[in-house]
This record gives structure tokens, sequence and C-alpha cells, in this order.
């Protein structure tokens, strides 16, 4: 290789160089995403080091209607803690499952929080049959309420 060959090779090299970093410099000033105020998704998954499903923040269909909930799975999927809104838009947090002996409820326990003026539609009137506190359903899938009710009242129910 003669000495004109090993100076375009090195030319060649450095120009190559010189342009990358040149173009690397300018699209980082660029190029740059501004820092986002939000998070917009349907569904976010949270995944175990087994890539297994854990835990769920997402909707779900209740009466044809779709609510938001969150879900936090036990090792074998199923459901340990369930935070939901009902189609009323009631909250309620569930630990265990929300169909299984030994599930826990706290917060909107029965009822609704508004009355019903006769058809589907709701009136800002509370109901006072509705009553927000601590539901318990036990062996033999007997249940224990201990709430108070729109009104005021103390609700106890069991089953």
């Amino acid at each position: 290789m003669n000495l004109k060959s090993i100076a375009a090779v090195s030319l060649a090299v450095l120009l190559s160089a010189g342009v990358s970093i040149c173009a690397s410099v300018w699209l980082s000033l660029h190029w740059r995403q501004p820092a986002g105020d939000y998070l917009r998704a349907k569904r976010i998954e949270i995944l175990d080091d087994q890539r297994r499903v854990r835990g769920v923040i997402g909707t779900t269909r209740i009466d044809g209607r779709e609510m938001p909930q969150v879900v936090f799975l036990d090792e074998k999927g199923r459901t340990s803690v369930l935070l939901r809104i009902n189609e009323r838009g009631e909250g309620t947090l569930y630990f265990s499952s929300k169909d299984i002996e030994g599930k826990v409820a706290i917060g909107y326990v029965s009822g609704s929080d508004v009355a019903n003026s006769g058809g589907s539609e709701v009136t800002d009137e509370e109901n006072s049959v509705g009553a927000w506190g601590v539901h318990v359903l036990g062996p033999d899938l007997k249940s224990l309420s201990l709430a108070y009710s729109n009104t005021g009242q103390r609700f106890v129910s069991a089953q």
C-alpha cells in the first residue's frame, strides 16, 4: 500500500467519523422528545420475574359498561386484591376473591348511593338503604356486614 492509498483511507475514516459525530450531536440537540405529563394506555400489566401477570390496571365490562379496576394476582393467577368501581360509580376494595369464602370488602357494601326515581334514571337524593363499611364472606359463604347507611344509621347484616 502506498502513501497515497493510506492517506485516502485515513481521510475517508476521519470524514466518516466526523460526519457521524456531527449527525449525532445535531440529532441529540434537535430531536429530543419533551417529557410527558401523562401516560395513556387501555391496560397496564405488572409482570414478575417469570413473566406471569401479577397485576393489571385496566377496565372490565360490568352490565355492558366498561368500568375501571385494579387487580393484584397471587402466584397461581388468582385475584388477591381487587379495587373496582361499579356501574353506579361506587368503589369497593376486595381482599381475596370477590366470589369465594374469605373475601373482605371495604367500601360500598349495600344498595345504591343514590335513590332511583322509578326507571333507570338516578336522582341526586341519597338512597337510605345504601351503606358504606366492611363486608366479610366467611365459612360456608355466610356473610357479615358492618356499615353505616347513607342516613347515618348503623347497618349490620348477617346471613
